[in-house]
Protein backbone atom coordinates (compact mmCIF):
# COMPACT_ATOMS: atom_id res chain seq x y z
CA UNK A 1 0.00 0.00 0.00
CA UNK A 2 1.14 3.53 -0.77
CA UNK A 3 0.39 6.71 1.16
CA UNK A 4 1.21 9.98 -0.56
CA UNK A 5 1.35 12.93 1.85
CA UNK A 6 1.95 16.40 0.49
CA UNK A 7 1.41 20.07 1.33
CA UNK A 8 3.10 23.07 2.89
CA UNK A 9 2.68 22.02 6.49
CA UNK A 10 5.66 19.97 7.63
CA UNK A 11 4.35 19.66 11.18
CA UNK A 12 1.05 18.06 10.17
CA UNK A 13 2.80 15.74 7.71
CA UNK A 14 5.25 14.57 10.39
CA UNK A 15 2.35 13.99 12.80
CA UNK A 16 0.55 11.92 10.15
CA UNK A 17 3.69 9.83 9.54
CA UNK A 18 4.01 9.13 13.25
CA UNK A 19 0.34 8.13 13.36
CA UNK A 20 0.69 5.70 10.44
CA UNK A 21 3.79 4.08 11.93
CA UNK A 22 2.21 3.86 15.40
CA UNK A 23 -0.93 2.17 14.01
CA UNK A 24 1.17 -0.43 12.21
CA UNK A 25 3.36 -1.03 15.25
CA UNK A 26 0.24 -1.88 17.24
CA UNK A 27 -1.12 -4.15 14.51
CA UNK A 28 2.17 -6.01 14.03
CA UNK A 29 3.44 -5.93 17.61
CA UNK A 30 3.91 -9.71 17.60
CA UNK A 31 5.95 -9.71 14.40
CA UNK A 32 7.73 -6.39 14.39
CA UNK A 33 8.37 -3.81 11.69
CA UNK A 34 11.28 -3.13 9.39
CA UNK A 35 11.67 0.58 8.63
CA UNK A 36 13.83 2.44 6.16
CA UNK A 37 13.98 6.14 5.25
CA UNK A 38 15.50 7.80 2.18
CA UNK A 39 15.69 11.44 1.12
CA UNK A 40 15.10 11.63 -2.63
CA UNK A 41 16.33 15.22 -2.66
CA UNK A 42 19.83 14.04 -1.74
CA UNK A 43 22.14 11.59 -3.49
CA UNK A 44 20.37 8.34 -2.76
CA UNK A 45 20.90 4.90 -4.31
CA UNK A 46 17.68 3.53 -5.79
CA UNK A 47 19.15 0.00 -5.54
CA UNK A 48 18.83 0.24 -1.76
CA UNK A 49 15.08 0.65 -2.12
CA UNK A 50 14.89 -2.23 -4.61
CA UNK A 51 16.80 -4.54 -2.25
CA UNK A 52 14.60 -3.50 0.67
CA UNK A 53 11.43 -4.30 -1.30
CA UNK A 54 12.70 -7.64 -2.61
CA UNK A 55 14.09 -8.99 0.65
CA UNK A 56 11.66 -11.16 2.68
CA UNK A 57 10.05 -9.75 5.82
CA UNK A 58 11.53 -11.00 9.08
CA UNK A 59 9.22 -13.34 11.02
CA UNK A 60 6.30 -12.48 8.75
CA UNK A 61 6.25 -8.85 9.85
CA UNK A 62 5.61 -5.72 7.84
CA UNK A 63 8.05 -3.40 6.11
CA UNK A 64 7.66 0.37 5.98
CA UNK A 65 9.70 2.63 3.77
CA UNK A 66 9.61 6.43 3.65
CA UNK A 67 10.69 8.52 0.67
CA UNK A 68 11.09 12.18 1.62
CA UNK A 69 11.19 15.27 -0.58
CA UNK A 70 9.60 13.81 -3.69
CA UNK A 71 9.38 16.35 -6.52
CA UNK A 72 12.45 18.19 -5.21
CA UNK A 73 14.09 16.88 -8.38
CA UNK A 74 12.93 14.60 -11.15
CA UNK A 75 13.84 10.97 -10.47
CA UNK A 76 12.60 8.62 -13.18
CA UNK A 77 13.51 5.51 -11.17
CA UNK A 78 10.88 6.05 -8.47
CA UNK A 79 7.82 5.39 -10.63
CA UNK A 80 9.46 2.41 -12.35
CA UNK A 81 10.50 0.80 -9.04
CA UNK A 82 7.09 1.17 -7.43
CA UNK A 83 5.25 -0.08 -10.50
CA UNK A 84 7.54 -3.10 -10.99
CA UNK A 85 7.20 -4.16 -7.35
CA UNK A 86 3.37 -3.79 -7.32
CA UNK A 87 3.53 -1.90 -4.03
CA UNK A 88 -0.04 -0.63 -4.29
CA UNK A 89 -1.38 -4.20 -4.06
CA UNK A 90 0.98 -5.63 -1.40
CA UNK A 91 -0.22 -5.92 2.19
CA UNK A 92 3.21 -6.70 3.63
CA UNK A 93 4.70 -3.33 2.61
CA UNK A 94 3.66 0.21 3.45
CA UNK A 95 5.23 3.01 1.47
CA UNK A 96 4.94 6.59 2.74
CA UNK A 97 5.88 9.12 0.09
CA UNK A 98 6.27 12.74 1.12
CA UNK A 99 6.46 16.12 -0.54
CA UNK A 100 6.43 19.43 1.32
CA UNK A 101 5.24 21.22 -1.82
CA UNK A 102 1.74 22.33 -2.77
CA UNK A 103 -0.49 20.53 -5.27
CA UNK A 104 0.35 23.03 -8.02
CA UNK A 105 4.09 22.80 -7.37
CA UNK A 106 4.11 18.99 -7.48
CA UNK A 107 2.08 18.86 -10.68
CA UNK A 108 4.32 21.42 -12.34
CA UNK A 109 7.58 19.65 -11.43
CA UNK A 110 6.66 16.08 -12.46
CA UNK A 111 3.17 15.45 -13.96
CA UNK A 112 3.88 11.74 -14.58
CA UNK A 113 4.85 11.02 -10.97
CA UNK A 114 1.88 13.07 -9.73
CA UNK A 115 -0.50 11.02 -11.90
CA UNK A 116 0.99 7.74 -10.65
CA UNK A 117 0.76 8.71 -6.97
CA UNK A 118 -2.84 9.89 -7.29
CA UNK A 119 -4.20 6.60 -8.61
CA UNK A 120 -7.30 5.34 -6.81
CA UNK A 121 -5.39 2.40 -5.28
CA UNK A 122 -3.17 4.82 -3.34
CA UNK A 123 -4.06 6.89 -0.29
CA UNK A 124 -3.47 10.59 -1.01
CA UNK A 125 -3.68 13.30 1.66
CA UNK A 126 -3.04 17.02 1.31
CA UNK A 127 -1.87 18.66 4.55
CA UNK A 128 -1.64 22.39 4.05
CA UNK A 129 -1.69 25.41 6.40
CA UNK A 130 -4.60 25.56 8.84
CA UNK A 131 -6.76 28.61 9.44
CA UNK A 132 -9.77 29.54 11.56
CA UNK A 133 -11.54 26.78 13.47
CA UNK A 134 -9.36 24.08 11.92
CA UNK A 135 -6.29 25.73 13.45
CA UNK A 136 -8.06 26.11 16.81
CA UNK A 137 -8.93 22.40 16.85
CA UNK A 138 -5.34 21.48 15.98
CA UNK A 139 -4.00 23.54 18.90
CA UNK A 140 -6.54 22.00 21.30
CA UNK A 141 -5.80 18.46 20.08
CA UNK A 142 -2.05 19.07 20.35
CA UNK A 143 -2.47 20.10 23.99
CA UNK A 144 -4.97 17.34 24.77
CA UNK A 145 -2.40 14.77 23.62
CA UNK A 146 -0.17 15.77 26.57
CA UNK A 147 -2.97 16.27 29.10
CA UNK A 148 -3.26 20.05 28.85
CA UNK A 149 -6.00 22.53 27.97
CA UNK A 150 -6.06 26.19 27.01
CA UNK A 151 -8.77 28.70 27.87
CA UNK A 152 -10.40 30.80 25.16
CA UNK A 153 -8.72 34.11 26.01
CA UNK A 154 -5.27 32.49 26.09
CA UNK A 155 -5.93 30.79 22.75
CA UNK A 156 -7.00 34.06 21.12
CA UNK A 157 -3.87 35.79 22.40
CA UNK A 158 -1.66 32.93 21.20
CA UNK A 159 -3.09 33.21 17.67
CA UNK A 160 -2.77 37.01 17.78
CA UNK A 161 0.86 36.97 18.92
CA UNK A 162 1.91 34.35 16.36
CA UNK A 163 -0.06 35.74 13.42
CA UNK A 164 -1.62 32.26 13.01
CA UNK A 165 1.72 31.04 11.63
CA UNK A 166 1.60 27.25 12.13
CA UNK A 167 5.36 26.87 12.54
CA UNK A 168 5.56 29.63 15.16
CA UNK A 169 2.49 28.30 16.97
CA UNK A 170 4.12 24.88 17.25
CA UNK A 171 7.32 26.42 18.65
CA UNK A 172 5.39 28.45 21.22
CA UNK A 173 3.25 25.44 22.17
CA UNK A 174 6.42 23.45 22.87
CA UNK A 175 7.52 26.22 25.21
CA UNK A 176 4.15 26.36 26.99
CA UNK A 177 3.96 22.56 27.28
CA UNK A 178 7.44 22.34 28.82
CA UNK A 179 6.51 25.05 31.32
CA UNK A 180 3.23 23.45 32.34
CA UNK A 181 4.62 19.92 32.59
CA UNK A 182 7.88 20.88 34.28
CA UNK A 183 6.41 20.47 37.77
CA UNK A 184 6.48 24.19 38.43
CA UNK A 185 2.74 24.47 37.88
CA UNK A 186 -0.11 22.39 39.30
CA UNK A 187 -2.72 23.75 36.91
CA UNK A 188 -3.03 21.90 33.63
CA UNK A 189 -4.80 24.72 31.80
CA UNK A 190 -2.83 27.35 29.89
CA UNK A 191 -4.00 30.77 31.04
CA UNK A 192 -3.77 34.16 29.38
CA UNK A 193 -0.95 35.23 31.71
CA UNK A 194 1.07 32.16 30.59
CA UNK A 195 0.87 33.35 26.99
CA UNK A 196 1.72 36.90 28.06
CA UNK A 197 4.80 35.70 29.92
CA UNK A 198 6.19 33.11 27.50
CA UNK A 199 5.03 33.84 23.95
CA UNK A 200 7.04 36.41 22.03
CA UNK A 201 4.70 38.88 20.35
CA UNK A 202 5.77 40.61 17.18
CA UNK A 203 4.77 44.09 16.09
CA UNK A 204 3.64 43.27 12.56
CA UNK A 205 3.85 46.85 11.27
CA UNK A 206 7.37 47.35 12.64
CA UNK A 207 8.38 44.10 10.99
CA UNK A 208 6.93 45.21 7.66
CA UNK A 209 8.73 48.57 7.95
CA UNK A 210 12.07 46.90 8.64
CA UNK A 211 11.56 44.48 5.75
CA UNK A 212 10.74 47.43 3.48
CA UNK A 213 13.86 49.30 4.55
CA UNK A 214 16.07 46.25 3.98
CA UNK A 215 14.39 45.48 0.67
CA UNK A 216 15.04 49.00 -0.63
CA UNK A 217 18.62 49.00 0.64
CA UNK A 218 17.93 51.72 3.23
CA UNK A 219 20.52 50.53 5.76
CA UNK A 220 20.38 53.58 8.03
CA UNK A 221 16.57 53.43 8.17
CA UNK A 222 16.65 49.68 8.88
CA UNK A 223 19.12 50.16 11.75
CA UNK A 224 17.04 52.99 13.20
CA UNK A 225 13.90 50.85 13.17
CA UNK A 226 15.83 47.93 14.62
CA UNK A 227 17.00 50.01 17.58
CA UNK A 228 13.46 51.29 18.10
CA UNK A 229 12.26 47.69 18.13
CA UNK A 230 14.82 46.67 20.75
CA UNK A 231 14.08 49.74 22.86
CA UNK A 232 10.55 48.39 23.36
CA UNK A 233 12.04 45.32 25.02
CA UNK A 234 11.26 43.02 22.10
CA UNK A 235 13.31 39.87 21.39
CA UNK A 236 15.77 40.17 18.50
CA UNK A 237 15.49 36.42 17.79
CA UNK A 238 11.75 36.79 17.28
CA UNK A 239 12.36 39.64 14.85
CA UNK A 240 14.90 37.53 12.97
CA UNK A 241 12.33 34.75 12.62
CA UNK A 242 9.77 37.27 11.37
CA UNK A 243 12.22 38.63 8.79
CA UNK A 244 12.90 35.12 7.50
CA UNK A 245 9.15 34.52 7.25
CA UNK A 246 8.60 37.76 5.33
CA UNK A 247 11.44 37.23 2.88
CA UNK A 248 10.32 33.66 2.29
CA UNK A 249 6.89 35.05 1.37
CA UNK A 250 8.55 37.55 -0.97
CA UNK A 251 10.38 34.76 -2.81
CA UNK A 252 7.26 32.59 -3.14
CA UNK A 253 5.11 35.54 -4.29
CA UNK A 254 7.78 36.60 -6.79
CA UNK A 255 7.74 33.10 -8.30
CA UNK A 256 3.93 33.10 -8.52
CA UNK A 257 3.95 36.50 -10.23
CA UNK A 258 6.47 35.15 -12.74
CA UNK A 259 4.07 32.26 -13.37
CA UNK A 260 1.32 34.85 -14.05
CA UNK A 261 -0.88 33.70 -11.18
CA UNK A 262 -3.65 36.17 -10.37
CA UNK A 263 -3.41 38.35 -7.25
CA UNK A 264 -6.56 36.83 -5.71
CA UNK A 265 -5.28 33.32 -6.38
CA UNK A 266 -1.94 34.10 -4.71
CA UNK A 267 -3.77 35.21 -1.57
CA UNK A 268 -5.90 32.04 -1.57
CA UNK A 269 -3.06 29.61 -2.32
CA UNK A 270 -0.76 31.02 0.39
CA UNK A 271 -3.58 31.61 2.91
CA UNK A 272 -2.30 35.15 3.45
CA UNK A 273 -4.37 38.30 3.92
CA UNK A 274 -4.71 40.38 0.71
CA UNK A 275 -3.03 43.29 2.51
CA UNK A 276 0.05 41.14 3.16
CA UNK A 277 0.15 40.09 -0.51
CA UNK A 278 -0.26 43.71 -1.67
CA UNK A 279 2.47 44.92 0.69
CA UNK A 280 4.80 42.16 -0.46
Amino acid sequence: MLYFLFGRNEIRIKERIEELISNNEKEFSDFGLQKAVWDVGENWDSNELINFLRSPSLFGGKKIFILKNLFSKKVEAITDILQNQDIDSREDILGILISFLSREECLKKDPALWKFLNQKNNKTEELGPLKGQALVRWVENRLNSVGLKINSSALKKLLLYTGEDGHRINQELEKLICYKLSGQEDKKTIEENDVESLVAKIDAMSTFDIVDALGYGQKARALELFHQYLSKGEDSNSLFGALIYQFRNLLVIREMISDQILFTDISRKLSLHPYVIKKS
